[in-house]
């Protein structure tokens, strides 16, 4: 039978496995945001090419008619067509380049003005708010019961909240990064709280197991509640 530290081992590896999963992006992906400005783009493209061609032949005709002075606006006309055109290409081009780019980046991009900056960097520290629908939805909810608790958007108190939410559907510190790697004083105040909790070590543990598993503590749900509640109580106090 499976000890318990042998569970809390395997538990936390299937945690990753899933966080991996949530995370890892998907080349044929294509948000619909960047869909849709990509195809507005190419169909405004198309509408002023037909424009210039249509205008093209009225000045033709004007030119060989002599009339000279309609000619002349409509060539106006042909120049202003033409710029409207480039700036339809370089849109196209721009939403287009975006297909490769990552769905954070894409979903940031098809809905900018919709996230504070605050918000942006929150998602791209949580990718699979993207990626992960079901995810997306909880932290939306989260967010509206935030918002009716009397949290300004984009406050550290809000974010901490947010944060704590992202810990509490699985997230904890697989959201920031790989664990860096702990050193000197920081290291054996580390290796002493992963002692106490871990006994079956035996107080044999290496830098670099003890770096991830303080990184994840320091993002659990239980640190970013500490955070979120010391943050809420300041933000009140600034705000009376």
């Amino acid at each position: 039978m499976a000890t318990e530290a042998e569970l809390q081992a395997e538990n936390a590896r299937l945690r990753e496995e899933l966080n991996a999963a949530r995370q890892a992006p998907q080349p044929s992906a294509v948000d619909p945001g960047v869909a849709q400005y990509e195809n507005a783009a190419a169909g405004a493209w198309q509408s002023w090419d037909a424009r210039i061609k249509e205008l093209s032949k009225r000045a033709a005709d004007e030119w060989s008619e002599g009339r000279f002075q309609e000619a002349t606006a409509t060539q106006s006309e042909i120049t202003a067509a033409t710029l409207r055109r480039e700036q339809a290409g370089a849109e196209y081009q721009r939403w287009n380049g975006l297909r490769g780019a990552h769905p954070v980046e894409q979903h940031l991009a098809s809905n900018r003005g919709t996230y504070t900056a605050e918000e942006e960097h929150y998602i791209r520290r949580h990718p699979h708010f993207v990626t992960d629908r079901q995810f997306q939805q909880r932290i939306i909810e989260e967010h509206n019961r935030a918002i009716s608790d009397g949290y300004r958007r984009g406050t550290a108190a809000y974010i901490a909240r947010m944060d704590r939410a992202a810990a509490d559907l699985g997230g904890g510190g697989a959201d920031y990064g790989a664990a860096p790697m702990l050193s000197g004083t920081m290291l054996d105040v580390a290796r002493s709280s992963y002692g106490a909790v871990h006994p079956e070590k035996g107080g044999v543990s290496t830098p670099e197991e003890v770096s991830k598993w303080w990184h994840q503590q320091r993002n659990s749900s239980a640190a970013h509640r500490i955070r979120e509640n010391w943050l809420t109580a300041e933000d009140d106090k600034s705000r009376w």
